[in-house]
């Protein structure tokens, strides 16, 4: 099975972190079959230690850390970096702000950032919703960057600092403790431990963060210029399950620091924290791509704590959850087991353009044409033709089943995409795409196949992608020379 290498960072920092000793704060209500789920998916993904909160109704029912081993590696009041669910606490103070009649969430994001060169149609909803890119309020496009740009916002509308409105407008309410973050952003960085994000979730469930009216907002997706449902509202991803919100932000670090997920059910006030001391919380699971139903310990919290949601994942979610896990520990026999029962079982699962994670499996498992995939690659396509993640799936996907010609067209849609943010990602992207091309081209036109590679080293990446670059240019001149 040849897996498609994309590792998304999201809040990456390369800093070292002094984690104090390990330690453990009693169980309230300690529900074994939950724990015994996490240390399962916990062992199955090399994770070495992990901890949780479960809070209901302004209370915390459970915290406790968790090792496959005798010894806990990671205690509810360590400390790591939150990654990415730093951007749930921006989304509350924006909505704050909001409140406060200090901020406007549909002003033009330019009149905060005029130095940024931002289209004015973006608003500031826009970017809290990731959906920033190609067309304003068009499609759904995870940007960090983007986002990153709401703490200029949010020191203009709040007369402070970012984290001088962190602290005060969220910390000291909700009785959390202050750790310094020398990276924070408003879009990852926050440092804090599993207990204090539970004071976080416990105080939003008592209303001492949000009003009724805001915290709606916040469980409501934003509403796309077709009239369908983004995947985030504001700050924090937001799905119907059951007929009811759900609300959620993942966190995914450096791969030997941390990843996290944040959880909660605001009807029935019910959250889980959950930190981890990899990144295999969240990198394995595609959760970038806005669907929460395919983390195996989403699943187990619900399925424990909240069993009429449980019962909502259907059993497409829980294989794709299966095959992600295979794939992740290179159990590559079981993962094509898997995929191939699904495609025979639940062929109508391959004609929903919102299953983004089901069409990342299956543009990076197929290795020869199938009709049922061409079409679902389609359809997928034509619902978010600006899906950088989705359109590098369908190019690789057509590269890898012989067909050159379209591969190419599409991997130059990617480099062509508007309205981008000149980042990290952005750069990784475009040297994916011109390496991408540079294979379509490599037997009938080395000569140009070089200089797209040459291109792909001028982006500037670095590590495993340069590396695959320069070692495709040195095979290709050293052909000419023969």
């Amino acid at each position: 099975m040849r897996v498609l290498a994309i590792v998304f960072c999201a809040g990456l920092f390369l800093s070292a972190c002094t984690i104090a000793p390990a330690t453990e704060t009693p169980a309230y209500v300690v529900d074994s079959q939950f724990a015994d789920r996490v240390i399962e998916h916990s062992e199955a993904l090399g994770i070495n230690g992990v901890a949780y909160a479960v809070i209901k109704d302004g209370e915390v029912l459970e915290s406790r850390g968790l090792s496959s081993t005798d010894e806990i590696t990671l205690g509810s009041d360590d400390v790591l970096r939150f990654a990415s669910v730093t951007k749930a606490l921006t989304g509350v103070i924006l909505l704050q702000l909001n409140e406060e009649g200090r901020l406007d969430l549909d002003a033009s994001a330019s009149a905060y950032l005029p130095d940024q060169g931002l289209d004015p149609a973006i608003t500031i909803r826009h970017l809290a919703s990731h959906t920033s890119e190609g067309a304003p309020g068009s499609v759904y496009v995870y940007g960090t960057q983007r986002y990153a740009l709401l703490e200029t916002v949010i020191e203009a509308a709040s007369g402070t600092s970012f984290a001088e409105a962190l602290r005060q407008r969220i910390l000291i309410p909700a009785g959390m403790t202050w750790y310094d973050s020398p990276f924070l952003g408003s879009h990852a960085g926050f440092e804090s431990s599993v207990n204090d994000m539970a004071r976080f979730a416990a105080a939003l469930q008592r209303g001492q963060l949000l009003s009724a009216r805001s915290m709606t907002e916040l469980s409501s997706p934003y509403i796309l210029n077709d009239g369908s449902n983004g995947r985030v509202g504001v700050g924090f991803f937001t799905q119907d399950i059951g007929g009811k919100p759900v609300v959620w932000s993942f966190g995914q670090d450096d791969p030997d620091h941390s990843s996290a997920l944040f959880l909660s059910i605001p009807d029935e006030k019910l959250s889980l924290v959950l930190l981890a001391n990899t990144d295999e919380l969240s990198n394995p699971y595609r959760l970038l791509m806005g669907d929460i139903r395919v983390s195996p310990f989403a699943q187990a919290f619900f399925d424990i704590y909240a069993p009429e949601f449980g019962t909502k994942i259907d059993p497409i979610h829980r294989t794709l959850a299966d095959i992600l896990t295979a794939i992740w520990v290179e159990d590559y026999d079981t993962a094509i087991a898997a995929y191939d029962d699904l495609k025979r079982v639940n062929p109508d699962a391959f004609k929903d353009p919102d299953q983004l994670v089901l069409h990342f499996i299956a543009t990076s498992a197929q290795q020869s044409p199938d009709p049922l995939i061409d079409a679902f690659n389609d359809i997928v396509l034509a619902t978010y033709p600006h899906n950088k993640w989705s359109l590098l799936g369908a190019a690789e996907y057509l590269a890898q089943t012989g067909r050159n010609a379209d591969s190419y067209l599409l991997f130059q849609r990617i480099i062509d995409l508007p309205n981008q943010e000149d980042d990290f990602l952005r750069r990784l992207f475009l040297a994916w795409s011109y390496g991408g091309q540079a294979k379509t081209l490599a037997s009938g036109n080395p000569a140009k196949a070089i200089e797209l590679l040459d291109l792909g080293l001028q982006t500037g990446v670095s590590g495993q992608t340069a590396d695959d670059l320069q070692r495709m240019k040195g095979g290709l001149m050293m052909g000419l020379v023969q």
